[in-house]
């Protein structure tokens, strides 16, 4: 058997073992190719659940340089299947002892090879008095914080807020405001005290206040978030981000209004909303979305192109459409938490795919480079160099 392979035989593999009881198959063939290779004892079978990760994630990609995904193709047969993954098993096996150099390492050297990890749940609450709380270590139960606020933690990424305390003669306390923010590396699920549910992504931030009275709903984002606004037609909703304003009654939509990023973008999903710039406002409808250029006038509104792109981040994936290399490593630069540098000419390389999030970044990274893309890593940071 050569050990060659085409573009449509990857492909059929890659959809072959997407399907779980089919990657038990792949562990398998990998298994037999390492066993053929050397032993693996205790200590480098920690290495090969790292690599088998790492295969899976890659298994589970599709990323492509200015190219659209394959389509999905008939399943091919078991022994196409087998010479296939038998090549994939003997680059793997190649993969893990070229990397161990045939040398035992120290625990702590298996450890930095664990490289740069994904994001998950991680956020901080920063209360109206500057108590700062981490999240992360709140059991899950009701909490009352400082006699300011009631909270319940209700599972792993998701904090609620309850009841505002009230004074000694029962009325609320004056109107505080708290902020949670997310860092790099970190999502976070937050139910205000109106119900609403607001998922933050990595590096962003919402005040808002204890408890909300009068006549509107106001909070403050910075980064992205997704939100699903509690229906209340007496307080109407708005949200204050650089550069506009939101507003809205009961609606779901996402705002992405990093401060690195070129535009404000504000795409809608059911209900209405109305944007404000400086004089100018817009009402959009679902399927509509606005960017807010940082030094431009006026509102731009466009149809989203793929609702999957701009929710692909609370999927846990990245998703990318004719996505030049500085918009790919802004989200990598956030959710891993690393420095990008670019050295020498920018490459001109768009992608078109996408990559699972629980991916470390080196994978990640990896998946790119079979695109083009020229790199090194140093301990947490990126250089992305010019095309050789």
């Amino acid at each position: 058997m050569k050990s060659e392979i085409s573009e449509e035989e990857l492909q059929l593999l890659l959809d072959h073992f997407e399907w779980d009881e089919h990657s038990v198959f792949l562990r398998k063939l990998i298994a037999d190719e390492l066993e053929r290779e050397v032993s693996v004892d205790a200590e480098d079978s920690k290495r090969f659940e790292t690599i088998d990760k790492q295969v899976k994630a890659a298994l589970r990609s599709e990323i492509l340089p200015n190219r659209p995904l394959y389509r999905r193709l008939r399943m091919p047969s078991l022994r196409i299947v087998a010479s296939i993954a038998l090549i994939v098993a003997s680059a793997v096996a190649y993969l893990f002892f070229n990397q161990s150099n045939l040398v035992r390492k120290s625990p702590l050297a298996m450890q930095k090879d664990l490289g740069i990890l994904p994001g998950g749940n991680h956020a901080f609450l920063e209360m109206a008095d500057g108590t700062i709380v981490n999240l992360d270590s709140l059991a899950q139960g009701r909490e009352l914080i400082n006699n300011l606020q009631i909270i319940q933690k209700t599972g792993d990424g998701q904090i609620t807020f309850m009841d505002k305390v009230k004074d000694e003669a029962g009325n609320p306390e004056k109107l505080l405001y708290h902020t949670v923010s997310t860092p790099k590396g970190g999502q976070f699920h937050v139910v205000l005290p109106d119900g609403t549910n607001v998922w933050l992504n990595a590096a962003s931030s919402i005040r808002f206040p204890a408890v909300f009275d009068g006549n509107t709903r106001t909070v403050y984002v910075d980064g992205e978030a997704y939100f699903e606004v509690q229906r209340n037609r007496e307080m109407p909703y708005t949200v204050i981000t650089d550069g506009q304003e939101i507003n809205v009654l009961g609606t779901n939509f996402n705002v992405n209004a990093y401060k690195n990023e070129p535009f404000v973008r504000t795409s809608l999903f059911s209900g209405k909303i109305q944007i404000t710039k400086e004089h100018e406002q817009v009402l959009i409808s679902p399927g509509q979305e606005t960017l807010v250029g940082r030094d431009q006038v006026g509102v731009r509104v466009e149809a989203i192109a793929d609702t999957a792109l701009v929710l692909a981040w609370r999927n846990n994936m990245f998703q990318f459409y004719e996505a030049d290399i500085q918009d790919v490593m802004r989200q990598m630069e956030r959710w891993y938490d690393v420095e990008v540098v670019f050295e020498g000419a920018i490459p001109h390389e768009h992608f078109t795919g996408k990559i699972p999030r629980d991916a470390n970044g080196e994978t990640a990274m990896q998946i790119l480079r079979l695109s083009g893309i020229n790199f090194t890593i140093e301990g947490r940071k990126i250089i992305v160099k010019e095309e050789e």
